[in-house]
Order: C-alpha cells, then sequence, then structure tokens
C-alpha cells in the first residue's frame, strides 16, 4: 500500500473527526447560550 495514500486517508478521517467534534461543540454552545435543557 502507498504510503501517499494512507496519509491521504488519515487526513480525511482527521478532518471527518474535527469536523464532527466542531458541529458538537457548537450544538452544545448554542443549547447553553439560549439556556435550554440539553436533551440528545
Amino acid at each position: 500500500m502507498n504510503v501517499f495514500l494512507v496519509n491521504l486517508v488519515a487526513a480525511q478521517f482527521l478532518q471527518i473527526i474535527f469536523i464532527t467534534l466542531a458541529e458538537l461543540f457548537v450544538t452544545v454552545y448554542l443549547h447553553y447560550k439560549r439556556g435550554d435543557q440539553l436533551n440528545f
């Protein structure tokens, strides 16, 4: 397997994780800012 391909897949995987955490953080922040109860 190519090293460049492995790095590319790892970069995409980390990007997906980063975007997911960012969206979760924004959602929790907006709920906390409005004073709503956190219901998942």
